[in-house]
């Protein structure tokens, strides 16, 4: 056979040259391909859509709330007065083995590896092999025994644990703390009977975009957003697993910053003050009919301090406030909007105090305007025939002014007046008198008129 192409073939084709295939042969592999294409794009966009293929047949999943059969109620439960998901059928498929039939490490290693590990399968037959929809809620578990207009939302508890203060700006003013954020509510579809899957209590879904409306998402989330924000959560904190329990409780704990818009107060006293700052989370879509903030934590605080060996600040302006440096409260504003008529808004506010190294205020400020001023005043002892009192005059204001322009670049540009302001407003006057006396000194030490009594000396005189 001749083979004499008139131009270079594209690499891509080289597979189908030469002499070992045919034209049928070439056609048939090009449908072929074109048919994979075709099959992957539409397995793709059906799992975009939600609706996700399963990999393998059903595993059976017989949703007991314990190894024994019995109710496992833990504390989330307990607070918020609600009863464990019910048990529901799942799909027919093998069950898991126990611990005694996967005693073969190589047995181990294979099912890990043909995906037919317990966690693997759980996870698959949580959220894969369901039609389970990440941007919705049976909200009707949440409702379940509660009277028509007095319904509340799923329980959200709110824990956040306050790690250091990383920077504040009075200026904007914007408050910078690293926390670790955590929330913690049930989803009833997420149970299941640990003994189905080889006594496994608890795994592990992937949140993406800061919550369960993201890309790359497994599970529904809450929608807490900061609402006096200067950055909002989905940016600001870290993307992390959920941890979930064999319950259907869920416990999702994100590191990363908390920067807040605030409406400082306390800085009337600057620089011996102590800020407070209120940051306000609450669910930006859901009313309280569908969400309901509970305070989190062992104690039912809602927040945390410490807690690590890198928590706290050294060699920092701000600290938190040694005595209450948090407080934490429910509020619920009144129906508003066309959205929720029927039921209020709850959110739950953090009010952070923070108190202010104020040392280096006074070594390099306070007592430097002190000083400034008993220079001012030393003129007076100075001779007007020495030409350095002048000097002296001028140099103790323009120091004074200096360093009250320095103090200015801390202090936001308010009609409000604070300590320091009022006490280098007073220290600046005394620069400026003392000036002033040194002029009107001077003057008359120089002057060579034959009356030294002033015109208004005189006018008085004779007013008089």
């Amino acid at each position: 056979m001749n083979f004499a192409p008139t131009r270079k073939r594209p690499r891509t084709a080289s597979m189908f040259s030469g002499h070992h295939f045919t034209t049928p042969w070439k056609i048939a592999l090009l449908l072929s391909c074109c048919a994979n294409d075709a099959t992957n794009h539409v397995i793709q966009g059906e799992r975009a859509a939600g609706h996700r293929r399963a990999r393998r047949p059903p595993f059976p999943a017989n949703r007991m709330h314990g190894v024994d059969g019995t109710v496992n109620t833990n504390s989330y439960f307990e607070r918020n007065g609600m009863k464990p998901p019910p048990p529901i059928p799942r799909s027919s498929r093998r069950r898991a083995q126990t611990s005694n039939e996967t005693n073969d490490l190589v047995s181990i290693i294979a099912d890990a590896k043909n995906g037919d590990d317990p966690n693997t399968r759980l996870r698959h037959d949580l959220v894969w092999n369901t039609l389970y929809d990440r941007n919705s809620y049976p909200w009707e578990y949440a409702w379940h025994g509660k009277l028509e207009g007095n319904l509340t939302g799923v329980p959200v508890q709110v824990d956040v644990n306050f790690h250091s203060v990383y920077s504040v700006n009075t200026i904007n003013p914007v408050l910078d703390l690293i926390v670790w954020f955590g929330l913690t509510w049930v989803d009833p579809r997420l149970t299941w009977n640990p003994q189905d899957y080889g006594n496994h209590t608890k795994t592990w879904f992937w949140i993406d975009g800061g919550n369960g409306a993201g890309e790359m998402s497994e599970i529904w989330t809450p929608d807490i957003e900061l609402w006096n924000l200067e950055e909002g959560l989905s940016s600001s904190l870290e993307d992390a697993n959920a941890a979930v329990n064999y319950d259907g409780t869920v416990y999702w704990s994100r590191p990363g910053h908390l920067r807040p818009a605030c409406k400082f107060t306390g800085l009337e006293k600057f620089p011996f003050d102590h800020l407070s700052c209120t940051i306000e989370l609450g669910s930006w879509s859901y009313s309280g009919k569908y969400v309901s903030l509970v305070k989190g934590g062992e104690d039912q605080s809602g927040f945390s301090t410490g807690g690590s060996v890198t928590a706290g600040e050294s060699y920092h302006e701000f600290s938190f406030a040694q005595d209450n440096p948090i407080t934490c409260e429910l509020h619920t504003y009144p129906p508003f909007g066309a959205n929720s008529p029927e039921s209020g808004w709850p959110v739950i506010l953090y009010n952070v105090t923070l108190e202010r190294s104020w040392q280096p205020y006074a070594r390099g400020y306070i007592y430097q305007q002190v000083l400034i001023s008993i220079i001012g005043f030393s003129t007076f002892w100075l001779p007007p025939s020495c030409g350095e009192r002048m000097g002296l005059s001028i140099t103790a204001m323009l120091a004074s002014i200096a360093s009250d322009i320095v103090i200015a670049t801390n202090i936001p540009q308010a009609r409000e007046l604070t300590w320091f302001q009022k006490f280098s407003m007073m220290t600046s006057m005394f620069t400026f008198l003392a000036l002033i006396e040194s002029v009107a000194v001077l003057h008359f030490f120089y002057s060579k008129s034959d009356n030294m009594v002033p015109n208004v000396r005189r006018l008085l005189l004779l007013l008089s």
